[in-house]
């Protein structure tokens, strides 16, 4: 040990390669376990998560979305799966208050069903709502961020792309 020292001493630019490099391989090997760990090896925040299946297209030789013909033609033949559901991920212009904007999902009535997830407060779509019907779910970080938890949000109107949508619940 007393030999190291006096090197290091000897030549500090070495020693300072040396300390940097042990530095940023055991901060990268931190980073990259971490993902792996978030993203592989723990499970979905969601009740028997095993269960959930993840169905897109190929086209070209590129993967892409399953267009919306052929969700629908998928769901009415389906004899393996529970329930089906479709998203899209997009963002909206939120303009009650001060304008923002805000990622969000376009969804099938039946998403949050799939998902086995119980809303935190209010309810989900029913089967009978569709787009027309102008209803919105908030994410929980969004309630909690922009109406500060408000449980009184249920049943209020927000402006999203500049259309009015009752709000019906907040995920869990």
């Amino acid at each position: 040990a007393a030999f190291a020292l006096r090197q290091m001493r000897a030549r500090p630019t070495v020693a300072a390669a040396i300390v940097l490099t042990l530095a940023l391989g055991i901060g990268a090997t931190t980073a990259i376990y971490s993902v792996v760990d978030r993203v592989l090896l723990r499970p979905l925040p969601w009740a028997d998560s095993d269960r959930l299946v993840y169905v897109s297209e190929t086209v070209n030789g590129n993967p892409a979305s399953a267009g919306v013909g052929h969700f629908h033609d998928w769901a009415e033949q389906a004899r393996t799966f529970e329930g089906m559901t479709a998203f899209a991920g997009r963002t909206f212009n939120l303009t009650d208050g001060d304008a923002a904007r805000v990622a969000g999902l376009r969804v099938t009535p039946g998403y949050f069903q799939v998902a086995y997830a119980p809303p935190a407060l209010g309810r989900y779509f029913r089967p009978d709502e569709t787009m027309a019907s102008r209803v919105a779910v908030l994410s929980h970080p969004l309630w909690q961020t922009r109406y500060e938890g408000d449980s009184s949000i249920i049943g209020r109107q927000i402006a999203l792309n500049g259309e009015l949508h009752t709000v019906v619940g907040v995920a869990g």
